[in-house]
């Protein structure tokens, strides 16, 4: 597996017509039996093609359904707790997710590829950061204004911030594979990028989501897991919180100061992204009312004094700090 995921990812790297790379997965499938990932159809080479790129993209379309009908086989090995499987099929939903990113945008794969994006949803979920990176770094090429990656993908996104118990003594039980500066780097930065991401995508459901969690947890009997729990939810809102509060100022803007907005989110994905005056005046009230409410409820919550939590103050610091402009 590790063979074939490593011969996948060279043989698709490659922008070429590509004869060689071709036989090259054929000589994969021939020697590691995966006939579920190739079909003989895929391996034909159409000499009457004269460019390599629709055979290209048809090879690509094969492989995404192909992976796609491999998320059945990685619930069987994530429940057997087979890691190194895991692993190596989420590499090769990455290296098939990077290539066809293209495809994505056209629209040309029709759907091929919910089977994929099913097993690496799956793949977040699981415990080992050598799994999850791989699929969050798939998610990159994957999501887009024209698709709901965004808002399927962000309760698990959410689901990661939080720091494993075993790393802060709060379960004797080992639920990690990194230390606890390990895994502060990769939030800082892999789980940081891509939750931005979400955000550019649903600016208004992650604001909605991320605000709702923090106002939920003021109100509960706090529990030792409680002050975790809502530095995980203070640190996804950190994370887009100076572009949340620039959006949030916007709701006293003026028609004017809108539009420019409006033409300039457009501008940034010309032929995907169309952003209409209405959508960043409504989003930017909700934005104003949502952190407004957000702050307030942490205000009035008693729970935080009990709170014996460096994480979460500093989180808490860091978002009064940057929300200190909309609030002042």
């Amino acid at each position: 597996m590790d063979s074939l995921s490593e011969l996948l990812d060279s043989l698709l790297r490659k922008h070429t017509e590509s004869e060689s790379a071709v036989e090259g997965l054929s000589i994969a499938n021939n020697v590691m039996g995966l006939t579920s990932f190739l079909s003989p159809d895929m391996i034909q080479l159409h000499s009457d093609v004269a460019s390599g790129v629709e055979e290209r993209d048809s090879i690509l379309m094969e492989l995404v359904s192909a992976v796609g009908l491999q998320r059945f086989r990685f619930k069987a090995r994530l429940s057997s707790g087979d890691s190194g499987v895991c692993r190596c099929l989420a590499g090769i939903a990455l290296s098939i997710a990077s290539a066809s990113k293209n495809l994505m945008l056209s629209g040309k794969l029709n759907g091929n590829e919910k089977g994929m994006v099913a097993l690496l949803l799956t793949a977040v979920s699981h415990s080992s950061l050598n799994v999850y990176s791989l699929a969050l770094d798939a998610f990159t090429f994957l999501i887009n204004p024209r698709n709901d990656l965004s808002t399927r993908l962000l309760p698990l996104l959410q689901s990661k911030a939080i720091t494993p118990p075993s790393l802060v003594g709060l379960s004797s039980h080992h639920d990690a594979d990194i230390d606890f500066h390990e895994f502060e780097r990769f939030r800082e930065s892999q789980l940081a990028e891509i939750l931005s991401t979400c955000y550019i995508n649903c600016r208004s459901y992650y604001i909605d989501s991320c605000c709702m969690a923090i106002e939920e947890f003021c109100s509960v009997a706090p529990s030792p897991h409680t002050s975790f729990q809502m530095e995980a939810a203070l640190f996804c809102l950190c994370t887009v919180s100076i572009d949340a509060s620039k959006r949030a100022l916007l709701a006293d803007a003026s028609p004017a100061a809108i539009k420019a907005v409006a033409k300039a989110l457009s501008s940034q994905q010309p032929g995907i992204l169309d952003v209409d005056e209405t959508v960043v005046s409504d989003d930017a009230k909700n934005h104003d009312e949502k952190l407004a409410k957000c702050i307030m409820e942490i205000s009035k919550c008693q729970a935080i004094s009990s709170f014996n939590n460096p994480l979460f103050l500093s989180q808490l610091c860091r978002l009064l700090g940057a929300v200190s402009d909309m609030i002042g």
